[in-house]
């Protein structure tokens, strides 16, 4: 079964566009998490905090998803745990 593309701006099959997709495909959760969140740090928080000064909610949970563990052993803490399901990862 072939991989249902999300919508995006710009063009999905340029190559810049196939080649982030590879890319993103060959790399783990823990890793993609990590990118974004080194993305939003750079990149997005300086913006939202330059026009929302004094708002420290994206900041908090940036922070909050850095805390998070990649995995969920048995002794994740209960409040990390989504609060209709038993399994992290589902």
């Amino acid at each position: 079964m072939p991989k249902k593309i999300r919508k995006m701006l710009g063009d999905v099959n340029a190559p810049s566009c196939v080649a982030l997709r590879e890319l993103i495909d060959t790399q783990s959760k823990d890793t993609i998490r990590k990118w974004c969140l080194g993305y939003a740090e750079d990149k997005i928080l300086p913006i939202f905090e330059k026009h929302c000064p004094g708002d420290d909610r994206p900041r908090n949970a940036v922070s909050a998803a850095h805390d998070y563990p990649s995995s969920c052993p048995s002794s994740c803490p209960s409040s990390y745990l989504p609060s209709r399901k038993t399994n992290c990862h589902t």
